[in-house]
């Protein structure tokens, strides 16, 4: 009995197995190479020249050239860092572009949990580091819910790093409480001037002896409240009015092109200041802010969401603020953080020498 053989399948030679491996590698490098950009993108195109971060950027300023210096290198390499998480973070909010119609839904469902979840307290979480001088101006062993976390504070005692003109400090909402403007100042040597804006306190005739017991220290108080947008207006408060400035209008009216801090602790009103402000177009080097999503919500009448709260530390970091600090302020508050961002490019003269 006679077997013969059925048709045998075709065997490749070497030389075609190694064309089909080059072009199937060439295919997965492609891809490779587009998710790469696509998480290495950072938009900057409306940043302005002193908030480049060159490494990030195809195009350089003549004030933003690479520099070899290792602390400029070490911005850099931190910033990138920054990128790759903060687009990572945004990736689950993208329900559109999910591969599986579960992961579609479990990402709807996260963009509309209140900030006040678990979850919202995890994609909170900083996606940068400062690789500077880092102080808090109080410490919760000293105040309920503790100060503010200031990174490159020596800087604002320096004389050499912006010689051309002194620190200069915004401190949105009082109360008649100082630790942060009196720290601030001890950490300088009183070489800054602090700007506060507060139009709620009261009575009129402590208010005249606070503002005349604070100018003696560079502390200058002004009665005007805070608004998202430019410009002047009145804003309500409670059941009163009151005159109100955009962020940059107020830097405008004290002739300061530039300035050290921005801190607001203004009771659910951040909402507007964090979703309208035009943070490109200011230069600032810290932004230091308490978040009231329980007030926001009450204010608003609806759930202050993850998704609106990662929207509004997007819209900082897309202006070249980088995010290097969380912090919970009491447990008793809903929602309620302090976050802290910096101007990598301002805070490279603290790195001099490293």
């Amino acid at each position: 009995m006679t077997i013969t053989e059925g048709p045998q399948p075709r065997r490749y030679r070497t030389s075609e197995r190694t064309v089909i491996l080059v072009i199937i590698l060439a295919v997965l490098c492609f891809y490779a190479l587009c998710f790469v950009s696509r998480v290495h993108e950072v938009r900057v195109s409306s940043l302005p020249d002193y908030m480049y971060i060159p490494h990030l950027l195809g195009e350089r300023s003549a004030t933003a050239t690479r520099s070899s210096d290792n602390g400029q290198a070490i911005l850099d390499r931190l910033a990138e860092n920054a990128a790759i998480q903060s687009a990572e973070r945004d990736a689950w909010f993208d329900a559109a572009r999910a591969h599986h119609v579960r992961h579609r839904k479990e990402n709807a469902n996260l963009a509309r949990l209140d900030l006040s979840t678990f979850y919202g307290g995890i994609m909170l979480q900083p996606s940068s580091a400062c690789p500077a001088d880092l102080v808090k101006t109080s410490s919760v062993r000293d105040i309920f819910d503790g100060g503010k976390w200031l990174c490159g504070a020596s800087l604002l005692g320096s004389t050499s790093a912006y010689s051309d003109r002194p620190c200069v400090v915004y401190s949105l909402g009082c109360n008649f409480e100082t630790s942060f403007e009196r720290t601030v100042q001890e950490i300088s040597g009183g070489r800054c001037d602090v700007h506060v804006y507060d139009p709620t306190l009261r009575p009129p005739a402590k208010v005249k002896a606070f503002a005349e017991e604070m100018k003696q220290e560079r502390i200058y108080l002004h009665e005007v409240a805070v608004r998202g947008t430019s410009g002047h207006s009145t804003i309500r408060i409670g059941d009163k009015e009151y005159d109100s400035q955009g962020i940059g209008t107020m830097f405008e009216s004290n002739g300061h092109d530039c300035v050290d801090i921005l801190k607001f602790d203004v009771e659910g009103a951040e909402y507007d200041i964090l979703e309208d402000t035009d943070w490109s177009s200011l230069c600032i080097g810290m932004i230091l802010f308490e978040l009231h999503g329980g007030m926001i919500r009450d204010q608003r009448g609806v759930d202050y969401t993850v998704k609106d709260g990662i929207r509004h530390v997007r819209r900082l970091e897309e202006a070249g603020f980088q995010h290097y600090k969380t912090e919970q302020v009491w447990v008793g508050g809903h929602a309620q953080a302090e976050l802290a961002f910096v101007n990598y490019t301002w805070l490279l003269p603290a790195l001099e020498g490293v």
